[in-house]
């Protein structure tokens, strides 16, 4: 089929009613786009941790300017999306509320995305410095992992402490704040997580893995990513090598799998879900 006849057959396709239109700049998509979004967060079984980030969509259009690119998506370990949200400028929360309190584009894109978790109490939530604030960190915390002294169904006869009894003790850390330098500085901030313990590793070492990663992968720390080509610890067979369209090379080293296949051009991969070695 050609492209113009594909054109000519697009525009009597409609999916919502033109003389209804609002002003949302998906509006004539918007009833799909939720339908999947419905089926995404009530057909897809749900894990307890989740990844939120945005996603890049092809796109070969010359109208949408920088809304072309981004999705933000929900997704769970195994890379399976529970919820999503596309980026519309303005637009982009048309059916959302938010307090004054939940400001930011980051924040907003957390909270929209989280509330749509099955069990929120028991999730944990990942995202990376676009999103993170300490006011977001905390939101998550009061509105998320708090519950009614009423309706604990007898948990705190057996497991909490009294009133009394947590009165005469040290308030808690909610929120864990730290900062390292590993090619430059990094800061992080959790409220699942704290700072301990705190112990020295080898950054770089020729003849065995970094200590980090070590750890990571023995608290079963999965990680299923591109790679960046110049990275001291690749594997120099497999970043070197010259592989045809559709061809896959990987090799296995310390709990990981370093790849590469190539596609419209080569992509360099690491994933630790795998122990078939080659």
């Amino acid at each position: 089929m050609t492209l113009k006849k594909f054109q000519s057959i697009r525009r009597y396709i409609h999916l919502n009613d033109n003389l209804k239109d609002d002003g949302d700049r998906y509006y004539i998509i918007r009833l799909l786009v939720e339908k999947v979004r419905h089926n995404c967060a009530s057909n897809i079984p749900e894990g307890k941790r989740f990844s939120i980030d945005e996603m890049m969509v092809p796109y070969k259009g010359t109208r949408a300017g920088i809304r072309k690119q981004y999705f933000f998506v929900r997704a769970s370990p195994s890379g399976l999306v529970h919820d999503f949200i596309i980026y519309g400028g303005e637009d982009t929360f048309t059916l959302h509320t938010f307090t004054e309190k939940e400001n930011g584009l980051g924040a907003k894109v957390v909270i929209t995305l989280a509330k749509s978790i099955n069990e929120k109490p028991c999730s944990v939530l990942y995202f990376n410095n676009f999103f993170t604030s300490i006011e977001l960190i905390h939101h998550l915390r009061n509105e998320y992992g708090t519950v009614r002294a009423n309706r604990h169904r007898g948990a705190e006869k057996k497991k909490l402490p009294s009133d009394k009894e947590l009165k005469k003790r040290k308030a808690p850390r909610l929120c864990a704040s730290l900062k390292w330098f590993d090619n430059k500085f990094v800061v992080a901030a959790s409220t699942y997580v704290d700072a301990h313990p705190v112990q020295h590793i080898i950054r770089y070492k020729r003849e065995e893995s970094s200590g980090l990663a070590k750890k990571l992968l023995d608290n079963n720390t999965y990680c299923t990513g591109t790679l960046r080509n110049n990275l001291k610890q690749n594997r120099r067979e497999v970043v070197q090598k010259n592989v045809k369209k559709g061809e896959n090379i990987s090799r296995y080293c310390d709990g990981v799998h370093i790849g590469k296949w190539k596609d419209k051009r080569p992509v360099t991969y690491i994933t630790s879900e795998s122990d078939i070695t080659s």
